[in-house]
């Protein structure tokens, strides 16, 4: 007895194309992936790029470099992107660093609206702000000092530099320790020592002690950081 036309699949059929689909949306989304996260990456140094130049010409322009801004303004406040007052302190008035180290060293935003950048440059492509640190030193009109307060080591606790004037830092794909744009602290739960360093901060995104210590180091594992420091010879001051 000859049987009908065979017009539709098999469960058995059905299933093989649905694991093959399945394995081709996995591969395209992790391509998609792998991609984005090299846009990213690719973002991050254009826009570190346009800073660095930025406080390059405000240094010959004004014989210092800026303060940080405020890490916690809001993109609506007036003070959101300006420098820290009172240069050479940093702290102490309004608006003011974030971070001081007690001594040399202050740490806050990247002040855009000073250094005449977009809003958006205070950001990284993942949404977060950049840190800015600097010797406050630099920040008062007058010759510029020879050693930096900042030290920059790496994830095995090699010393870099112990002189560093001033750091810019993305705190990477997973942002911990990082601003978010409405001034509240993010944390990824990262237990990365290098990490932790460089937020100055617990895995759970709660602040410690800031101090001069940063951590600079291809990413390995959990950590993505990316920061760029600046020896005395970086900036030429115009006087």
């Amino acid at each position: 007895m000859r049987s009908g036309n065979r017009t539709g699949f098999t469960l058995l059929e059905l299933a093989i194309a649905l694991a093959v689909l399945s394995l081709l949306t996995g591969l395209f989304l992790s391509a998609l992936q792998k991609n984005m996260g090299r846009l990213q990456q690719a973002e991050a140094q254009a826009k570190l790029d346009a800073i660095e130049t930025s406080l390059r010409d405000f240094a010959r322009a004004n014989g210092r470099v800026p303060c940080p801004s405020d890490l916690a303004s809001p993109v609506t406040n007036q003070y959101f992107g300006v420098e820290a007052a009172a240069p050479g302190a940093c702290t102490g008035d309004t608006p003011a660093a974030k971070f001081n180290d007690g001594a040399n060293t202050a740490g806050g935003g990247i002040p855009v609206r000073t250094l005449g950048l977009p809003d958006e440059y205070a950001l990284d492509p993942w949404g977060d702000r950049f840190l800015y640190v600097v010797d406050k030193r630099m920040t008062a009109a007058g010759p510029a000092v020879s050693t930096g307060s900042i030290t920059v080591r790496d994830l095995g606790s090699h010393i870099r530099t112990s002189s560093a004037v001033a750091l810019l830092m993305s705190f990477g794909p997973d942002g911990h320790g990082a601003y978010r744009l409405d001034g509240t602290v993010k944390s990824s739960g990262s237990m990365n020592a290098g990490e932790l360093q460089n937020c100055h901060c617990r895995s759970d995104g709660t602040p410690m002690l800031f101090d001069n210590i940063f951590v600079q180091s291809p990413p390995s594992g959990d950590f993505d950081d990316i920061l760029r420091y600046y020896l005395p010879s970086a900036f030429r001051f115009a006087y």
